[in-house]
Protein backbone atom coordinates (compact mmCIF):
# COMPACT_ATOMS: atom_id res chain seq x y z
CA UNK A 1 0.00 0.00 0.00
CA UNK A 2 1.41 3.40 -1.05
CA UNK A 3 0.93 6.36 1.26
CA UNK A 4 0.85 9.79 -0.37
CA UNK A 5 2.70 12.52 1.48
CA UNK A 6 1.37 16.04 1.06
CA UNK A 7 3.91 18.65 0.03
CA UNK A 8 4.23 22.09 1.56
CA UNK A 9 4.19 25.26 -0.52
CA UNK A 10 7.99 25.62 -0.66
CA UNK A 11 8.30 22.15 -2.15
CA UNK A 12 5.60 22.96 -4.70
CA UNK A 13 7.39 26.14 -5.75
CA UNK A 14 10.71 24.29 -6.10
CA UNK A 15 9.17 21.57 -8.27
CA UNK A 16 7.33 24.19 -10.32
CA UNK A 17 10.60 25.99 -11.13
CA UNK A 18 12.29 22.71 -12.02
CA UNK A 19 9.45 21.69 -14.32
CA UNK A 20 9.31 25.06 -16.07
CA UNK A 21 13.13 25.20 -16.25
CA UNK A 22 13.26 28.46 -14.29
CA UNK A 23 16.08 29.52 -12.02
CA UNK A 24 15.78 28.36 -8.42
CA UNK A 25 13.33 30.43 -6.34
CA UNK A 26 15.09 33.17 -4.35
CA UNK A 27 14.03 33.88 -0.76
CA UNK A 28 15.22 37.05 0.99
CA UNK A 29 14.26 37.45 4.66
CA UNK A 30 14.50 40.89 6.27
CA UNK A 31 14.30 41.39 10.05
CA UNK A 32 11.57 43.75 11.25
CA UNK A 33 13.66 45.90 13.59
CA UNK A 34 10.85 48.33 14.40
CA UNK A 35 8.85 45.74 16.34
CA UNK A 36 9.36 45.04 20.01
CA UNK A 37 8.87 41.35 19.27
CA UNK A 38 11.42 40.57 16.58
CA UNK A 39 10.20 38.94 13.39
CA UNK A 40 10.92 38.60 9.68
CA UNK A 41 9.45 39.66 6.38
CA UNK A 42 10.21 37.62 3.27
CA UNK A 43 10.44 38.46 -0.45
CA UNK A 44 10.27 35.51 -2.85
CA UNK A 45 11.30 35.87 -6.50
CA UNK A 46 10.03 33.29 -9.00
CA UNK A 47 11.09 33.84 -12.61
CA UNK A 48 11.16 37.62 -12.15
CA UNK A 49 7.88 37.87 -10.23
CA UNK A 50 8.10 38.88 -6.57
CA UNK A 51 5.88 37.89 -3.66
CA UNK A 52 6.23 39.77 -0.36
CA UNK A 53 4.72 38.74 2.96
CA UNK A 54 2.37 41.48 4.25
CA UNK A 55 3.03 40.69 7.92
CA UNK A 56 6.06 39.65 9.93
CA UNK A 57 6.55 36.05 11.03
CA UNK A 58 8.32 34.67 14.10
CA UNK A 59 11.07 32.92 12.14
CA UNK A 60 12.70 32.94 8.71
CA UNK A 61 11.30 29.50 8.01
CA UNK A 62 7.72 30.64 8.62
CA UNK A 63 8.27 33.83 6.60
CA UNK A 64 9.56 31.82 3.63
CA UNK A 65 6.61 29.45 3.86
CA UNK A 66 4.12 32.36 3.86
CA UNK A 67 5.81 33.87 0.79
CA UNK A 68 5.64 30.49 -0.94
CA UNK A 69 1.90 30.29 -0.17
CA UNK A 70 1.40 33.61 -1.95
CA UNK A 71 3.29 32.32 -4.99
CA UNK A 72 1.34 29.04 -5.08
CA UNK A 73 -1.96 30.91 -4.97
CA UNK A 74 -1.01 33.53 -7.58
CA UNK A 75 0.61 31.06 -9.99
CA UNK A 76 -2.09 28.41 -9.35
CA UNK A 77 0.48 25.71 -8.59
CA UNK A 78 -1.07 22.36 -7.65
CA UNK A 79 0.44 19.04 -6.66
CA UNK A 80 -1.73 17.27 -9.25
CA UNK A 81 -0.48 19.52 -12.04
CA UNK A 82 3.14 18.92 -11.09
CA UNK A 83 2.65 15.17 -10.88
CA UNK A 84 1.15 15.06 -14.35
CA UNK A 85 4.20 16.93 -15.67
CA UNK A 86 2.54 17.69 -18.97
CA UNK A 87 3.15 20.77 -21.04
CA UNK A 88 1.10 22.01 -23.94
CA UNK A 89 2.63 21.17 -27.28
CA UNK A 90 3.87 24.25 -29.12
CA UNK A 91 2.14 24.97 -32.47
CA UNK A 92 4.03 24.10 -35.62
CA UNK A 93 4.55 26.19 -38.74
CA UNK A 94 3.82 25.22 -42.32
CA UNK A 95 7.08 23.28 -42.59
CA UNK A 96 6.20 21.20 -39.54
CA UNK A 97 8.82 22.89 -37.34
CA UNK A 98 7.98 23.90 -33.80
CA UNK A 99 7.47 27.67 -33.54
CA UNK A 100 9.94 29.48 -31.34
CA UNK A 101 12.40 26.57 -31.28
CA UNK A 102 15.87 26.96 -32.68
CA UNK A 103 16.61 25.10 -35.90
CA UNK A 104 19.83 23.25 -36.57
CA UNK A 105 21.28 26.48 -37.98
CA UNK A 106 20.60 28.29 -34.71
CA UNK A 107 17.78 30.50 -36.07
CA UNK A 108 14.30 31.00 -34.66
CA UNK A 109 10.98 32.00 -36.17
CA UNK A 110 10.83 35.16 -34.04
CA UNK A 111 12.23 38.43 -35.41
CA UNK A 112 14.45 39.12 -32.39
CA UNK A 113 15.39 35.49 -31.88
CA UNK A 114 13.47 35.21 -28.58
CA UNK A 115 10.06 33.88 -27.69
CA UNK A 116 8.01 36.99 -26.72
CA UNK A 117 6.12 34.95 -24.11
CA UNK A 118 9.29 34.59 -22.03
CA UNK A 119 11.31 37.28 -20.27
CA UNK A 120 14.94 36.42 -19.65
CA UNK A 121 16.26 37.99 -16.45
CA UNK A 122 19.93 37.25 -15.94
CA UNK A 123 20.27 39.21 -12.67
CA UNK A 124 17.78 39.87 -9.91
CA UNK A 125 18.43 43.60 -10.26
CA UNK A 126 17.13 43.51 -13.84
CA UNK A 127 13.61 43.24 -12.43
CA UNK A 128 13.62 47.02 -12.05
CA UNK A 129 13.01 47.32 -15.80
CA UNK A 130 9.52 45.90 -15.32
CA UNK A 131 8.52 47.79 -12.14
CA UNK A 132 6.93 51.20 -11.68
CA UNK A 133 8.79 53.84 -9.67
CA UNK A 134 6.22 53.50 -6.86
CA UNK A 135 6.93 49.78 -6.51
CA UNK A 136 10.65 50.12 -7.10
CA UNK A 137 10.98 52.68 -4.29
CA UNK A 138 9.95 49.95 -1.83
CA UNK A 139 12.27 47.24 -3.17
CA UNK A 140 15.82 48.69 -3.21
CA UNK A 141 16.56 47.21 0.20
CA UNK A 142 15.36 43.77 -0.95
CA UNK A 143 17.52 44.00 -4.07
CA UNK A 144 20.54 44.83 -1.94
CA UNK A 145 19.86 41.81 0.29
CA UNK A 146 19.65 39.67 -2.87
CA UNK A 147 23.00 41.04 -3.99
CA UNK A 148 24.58 40.21 -0.64
CA UNK A 149 23.16 36.70 -0.80
CA UNK A 150 24.41 36.14 -4.35
CA UNK A 151 27.89 37.46 -3.53
CA UNK A 152 27.94 35.57 -0.21
CA UNK A 153 28.68 38.74 1.74
CA UNK A 154 27.22 39.96 5.06
CA UNK A 155 23.91 41.77 4.84
CA UNK A 156 24.09 45.60 4.95
CA UNK A 157 23.93 47.30 8.37
CA UNK A 158 21.73 50.37 8.76
CA UNK A 159 21.99 53.25 11.22
CA UNK A 160 19.58 56.19 11.50
CA UNK A 161 19.75 59.81 12.56
CA UNK A 162 16.71 61.90 13.37
CA UNK A 163 16.75 65.45 12.00
CA UNK A 164 14.85 67.65 14.45
CA UNK A 165 11.44 68.57 13.08
CA UNK A 166 12.18 67.27 9.58
CA UNK A 167 12.56 63.49 9.37
CA UNK A 168 15.33 60.90 9.20
CA UNK A 169 18.56 60.12 7.40
CA UNK A 170 20.14 56.67 7.10
CA UNK A 171 23.59 55.25 6.53
CA UNK A 172 24.30 51.70 5.46
CA UNK A 173 27.55 49.78 5.57
CA UNK A 174 28.07 47.17 2.87
CA UNK A 175 31.28 45.34 2.01
CA UNK A 176 33.32 47.74 4.13
CA UNK A 177 31.96 50.96 2.58
CA UNK A 178 29.38 53.48 3.81
CA UNK A 179 26.50 54.87 1.76
CA UNK A 180 24.17 57.64 2.96
CA UNK A 181 20.57 58.37 1.99
CA UNK A 182 20.09 61.11 -0.58
CA UNK A 183 18.85 63.44 2.16
CA UNK A 184 16.16 63.74 4.83
CA UNK A 185 13.29 61.26 4.43
CA UNK A 186 9.90 61.16 6.11
CA UNK A 187 10.40 57.76 7.81
CA UNK A 188 13.27 55.47 8.80
CA UNK A 189 12.19 52.89 6.21
CA UNK A 190 12.24 55.46 3.41
CA UNK A 191 15.70 56.57 4.53
CA UNK A 192 16.91 52.96 4.40
CA UNK A 193 15.45 52.51 0.90
CA UNK A 194 17.17 55.72 -0.25
CA UNK A 195 20.55 54.62 1.13
CA UNK A 196 20.07 51.26 -0.59
CA UNK A 197 19.33 52.99 -3.90
CA UNK A 198 22.46 55.16 -3.56
CA UNK A 199 24.52 52.03 -2.83
CA UNK A 200 23.16 49.98 -5.76
CA UNK A 201 23.65 52.81 -8.25
CA UNK A 202 27.18 53.45 -6.98
CA UNK A 203 28.06 49.76 -7.40
CA UNK A 204 26.65 49.65 -10.93
CA UNK A 205 23.74 47.31 -10.24
CA UNK A 206 21.33 50.07 -11.28
CA UNK A 207 21.93 52.75 -13.95
CA UNK A 208 24.01 55.70 -12.78
CA UNK A 209 22.34 59.15 -12.66
CA UNK A 210 23.85 62.53 -13.38
CA UNK A 211 21.80 64.59 -10.91
CA UNK A 212 19.92 64.12 -7.64
CA UNK A 213 16.52 64.75 -9.24
CA UNK A 214 16.99 61.56 -11.31
CA UNK A 215 16.97 59.28 -8.26
CA UNK A 216 13.81 57.22 -7.81
CA UNK A 217 13.49 58.19 -4.13
CA UNK A 218 13.50 61.95 -3.66
CA UNK A 219 14.29 64.03 -0.57
CA UNK A 220 11.29 64.64 1.69
CA UNK A 221 10.23 68.29 1.29
CA UNK A 222 6.71 68.28 2.69
CA UNK A 223 6.33 70.26 5.94
CA UNK A 224 7.75 69.32 9.29
CA UNK A 225 7.48 66.21 11.41
CA UNK A 226 4.71 66.53 14.01
CA UNK A 227 6.28 66.79 17.50
CA UNK A 228 5.03 64.50 20.25
CA UNK A 229 2.56 66.20 22.58
CA UNK A 230 3.35 66.18 26.27
CA UNK A 231 0.66 66.63 28.91
CA UNK A 232 1.23 69.42 31.44
CA UNK A 233 -0.76 69.19 34.69
CA UNK A 234 -2.90 72.26 35.55
CA UNK A 235 -1.31 74.66 38.02
CA UNK A 236 -4.41 76.49 39.32
CA UNK A 237 -7.75 75.42 40.82
CA UNK A 238 -9.61 77.06 37.94
CA UNK A 239 -7.62 75.06 35.37
CA UNK A 240 -8.25 71.84 37.32
CA UNK A 241 -12.00 72.49 37.33
CA UNK A 242 -11.88 73.16 33.58
CA UNK A 243 -10.17 69.81 32.97
CA UNK A 244 -12.75 67.96 35.10
CA UNK A 245 -15.62 69.71 33.29
CA UNK A 246 -14.15 68.81 29.88
CA UNK A 247 -13.98 65.11 30.77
Amino acid sequence: MTTSISKNEKQLVNEYCQREKFNNPLYVCTPDNEKITKGFFCTLTVNGETFCTPNWEKSKKLAELEAAKLAVKKLTITDEGLSANKRKQAPKDEDGKTEGKESKKGKTNYPNGKDPAWIAIEKVEDIYKYLTDEVLAQEFKSFLHCKAQEEKKPYPLFTHEEVEGKGYTAKLTYDGKDYKSLGVMMTKKQAEQSASEVCLRALGDFPAVSSEDQYTIQIYKGGKAIPKKTWTPPTTTAESNAVVAAT
